[in-house]
Protein backbone atom coordinates (compact mmCIF):
# COMPACT_ATOMS: atom_id res chain seq x y z
CA UNK A 1 0.00 0.00 0.00
CA UNK A 2 2.81 2.39 0.82
CA UNK A 3 4.40 2.46 -2.67
CA UNK A 4 0.97 3.00 -4.23
CA UNK A 5 0.18 5.85 -1.85
CA UNK A 6 3.55 7.46 -2.52
CA UNK A 7 2.76 7.28 -6.24
CA UNK A 8 -0.41 9.29 -5.57
CA UNK A 9 -2.85 6.41 -6.01
CA UNK A 10 -5.90 6.10 -3.76
CA UNK A 11 -5.23 3.45 -1.10
CA UNK A 12 -7.79 1.88 1.23
CA UNK A 13 -6.10 -0.54 3.65
CA UNK A 14 -8.58 -3.00 5.16
CA UNK A 15 -8.59 -5.41 8.07
CA UNK A 16 -11.51 -6.84 9.98
CA UNK A 17 -10.44 -5.36 13.30
CA UNK A 18 -10.03 -1.59 13.72
CA UNK A 19 -6.42 -1.67 14.92
CA UNK A 20 -4.65 -3.11 11.81
CA UNK A 21 -6.12 -0.52 9.37
CA UNK A 22 -5.09 2.22 11.78
CA UNK A 23 -1.55 0.80 11.91
CA UNK A 24 -1.47 0.53 8.10
CA UNK A 25 -2.51 4.17 7.84
CA UNK A 26 0.24 5.13 10.28
CA UNK A 27 2.78 3.10 8.27
CA UNK A 28 1.79 4.97 5.11
CA UNK A 29 1.93 8.35 6.90
CA UNK A 30 5.39 7.46 8.18
CA UNK A 31 6.54 6.62 4.65
CA UNK A 32 5.18 9.91 3.34
CA UNK A 33 6.97 11.82 6.12
CA UNK A 34 10.23 10.00 5.31
CA UNK A 35 9.82 10.84 1.60
CA UNK A 36 9.33 14.53 2.48
CA UNK A 37 12.37 14.46 4.80
CA UNK A 38 14.52 12.90 2.05
CA UNK A 39 13.35 15.43 -0.52
CA UNK A 40 11.48 12.86 -2.62
CA UNK A 41 8.17 14.63 -1.99
CA UNK A 42 7.29 18.22 -1.39
CA UNK A 43 5.38 19.23 1.70
CA UNK A 44 2.58 20.35 -0.63
CA UNK A 45 2.33 16.84 -2.15
CA UNK A 46 2.21 15.31 1.34
CA UNK A 47 -1.37 16.30 2.08
CA UNK A 48 -2.65 15.24 -1.32
CA UNK A 49 -1.20 11.78 -0.82
CA UNK A 50 -2.54 11.47 2.71
CA UNK A 51 -5.98 12.57 1.52
CA UNK A 52 -5.98 9.53 -0.79
CA UNK A 53 -5.53 7.07 2.10
CA UNK A 54 -8.60 5.68 3.87
CA UNK A 55 -7.89 2.90 6.36
CA UNK A 56 -11.06 0.98 7.19
CA UNK A 57 -12.43 -2.16 8.81
CA UNK A 58 -15.38 -2.15 6.33
CA UNK A 59 -14.49 -4.27 3.29
CA UNK A 60 -17.24 -2.69 1.15
CA UNK A 61 -15.78 0.74 1.86
CA UNK A 62 -12.31 -0.56 1.04
CA UNK A 63 -13.02 -2.22 -2.33
CA UNK A 64 -16.24 -0.87 -3.86
CA UNK A 65 -15.42 0.51 -7.29
CA UNK A 66 -11.79 -0.62 -7.15
CA UNK A 67 -10.14 -1.76 -10.37
CA UNK A 68 -7.37 -3.56 -8.51
CA UNK A 69 -7.40 -5.07 -5.02
CA UNK A 70 -4.20 -6.27 -3.35
CA UNK A 71 -4.64 -9.26 -1.03
CA UNK A 72 -2.16 -9.59 1.81
CA UNK A 73 -4.37 -11.66 4.14
CA UNK A 74 -2.85 -14.58 6.05
CA UNK A 75 -2.27 -17.69 3.92
CA UNK A 76 -5.37 -19.63 5.00
CA UNK A 77 -7.48 -20.79 2.04
CA UNK A 78 -10.75 -20.73 4.01
CA UNK A 79 -10.08 -17.11 4.99
CA UNK A 80 -9.12 -16.18 1.42
CA UNK A 81 -12.35 -17.77 0.09
CA UNK A 82 -14.38 -15.65 2.49
CA UNK A 83 -12.48 -12.44 1.71
CA UNK A 84 -12.47 -13.04 -2.05
CA UNK A 85 -16.24 -13.69 -2.01
CA UNK A 86 -16.76 -10.35 -0.24
CA UNK A 87 -14.47 -8.58 -2.71
CA UNK A 88 -16.26 -10.23 -5.63
CA UNK A 89 -19.62 -9.03 -4.31
CA UNK A 90 -18.45 -5.46 -3.63
CA UNK A 91 -16.26 -5.01 -6.71
CA UNK A 92 -17.00 -7.76 -9.25
CA UNK A 93 -14.82 -6.36 -12.06
CA UNK A 94 -11.70 -5.90 -9.91
CA UNK A 95 -8.43 -7.66 -10.60
CA UNK A 96 -7.24 -9.41 -7.46
CA UNK A 97 -3.47 -9.36 -6.89
CA UNK A 98 -2.19 -11.55 -4.08
CA UNK A 99 1.15 -11.71 -2.30
CA UNK A 100 0.28 -15.17 -0.97
CA UNK A 101 2.99 -17.80 -0.57
CA UNK A 102 0.41 -20.49 -1.34
CA UNK A 103 0.30 -21.98 -4.84
CA UNK A 104 -1.39 -19.41 -7.07
CA UNK A 105 -3.71 -22.02 -8.59
CA UNK A 106 -5.14 -22.78 -5.12
CA UNK A 107 -5.53 -19.10 -4.28
CA UNK A 108 -7.15 -18.32 -7.64
CA UNK A 109 -9.68 -21.11 -7.15
CA UNK A 110 -10.75 -19.42 -3.91
CA UNK A 111 -11.90 -16.38 -5.93
CA UNK A 112 -15.27 -16.04 -7.69
CA UNK A 113 -13.41 -15.19 -10.94
CA UNK A 114 -10.11 -17.14 -10.94
CA UNK A 115 -8.99 -15.58 -14.22
CA UNK A 116 -8.83 -12.18 -12.53
CA UNK A 117 -6.28 -13.35 -9.92
CA UNK A 118 -2.55 -12.68 -10.34
CA UNK A 119 0.32 -13.23 -7.96
CA UNK A 120 2.78 -10.54 -6.91
CA UNK A 121 6.30 -10.86 -5.64
CA UNK A 122 8.16 -7.73 -4.63
CA UNK A 123 11.93 -7.41 -4.55
CA UNK A 124 13.50 -7.12 -1.12
CA UNK A 125 13.99 -4.87 0.67
CA UNK A 126 10.65 -3.48 -0.46
CA UNK A 127 11.57 0.19 -0.14
CA UNK A 128 14.83 -0.12 -2.08
CA UNK A 129 13.98 -2.61 -4.81
CA UNK A 130 12.54 -1.64 -8.18
CA UNK A 131 11.63 -5.23 -9.13
CA UNK A 132 8.15 -6.72 -9.10
CA UNK A 133 7.16 -10.12 -10.44
CA UNK A 134 3.67 -10.61 -11.79
CA UNK A 135 2.71 -14.27 -11.67
CA UNK A 136 0.01 -15.59 -13.98
CA UNK A 137 -1.67 -18.92 -14.55
CA UNK A 138 -2.49 -20.36 -17.97
CA UNK A 139 -6.10 -19.13 -17.55
CA UNK A 140 -5.29 -15.67 -16.23
CA UNK A 141 -7.04 -12.87 -18.09
CA UNK A 142 -4.48 -10.80 -20.02
CA UNK A 143 -6.32 -7.61 -19.00
CA UNK A 144 -5.71 -8.52 -15.34
CA UNK A 145 -2.00 -8.94 -16.00
CA UNK A 146 -1.90 -5.63 -17.87
CA UNK A 147 -3.69 -3.83 -15.03
CA UNK A 148 -1.04 -5.02 -12.57
CA UNK A 149 1.76 -4.20 -15.02
CA UNK A 150 0.45 -0.64 -15.24
CA UNK A 151 0.39 -0.44 -11.44
CA UNK A 152 4.02 -1.58 -11.38
CA UNK A 153 4.99 1.18 -13.81
CA UNK A 154 3.03 3.75 -11.82
CA UNK A 155 4.84 2.87 -8.59
CA UNK A 156 8.24 2.81 -10.29
CA UNK A 157 8.77 -0.95 -10.44
CA UNK A 158 10.24 -2.98 -13.28
CA UNK A 159 7.68 -5.73 -13.82
CA UNK A 160 8.47 -9.19 -15.08
CA UNK A 161 5.57 -11.49 -15.96
CA UNK A 162 6.10 -15.13 -15.01
CA UNK A 163 4.07 -18.31 -15.23
CA UNK A 164 3.30 -19.82 -11.83
CA UNK A 165 5.82 -22.48 -10.89
CA UNK A 166 3.08 -24.71 -9.48
CA UNK A 167 1.52 -25.19 -12.91
CA UNK A 168 2.45 -28.63 -14.30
Amino acid sequence: ARPAALAGLPVRPHARRPDPPRRAGEHIRQGVQEAVARGRLSAADRQGILDGVLATSDIDEAVTGAQLVLDAAPDLLALKRQIFAEIGRASPAATLATVSALPLADVAQAAPRPGQVVGLRFGEPLEDSDRMEIVALAGTDLAAVERVRLLAARIGRNAVVLRDRWVP
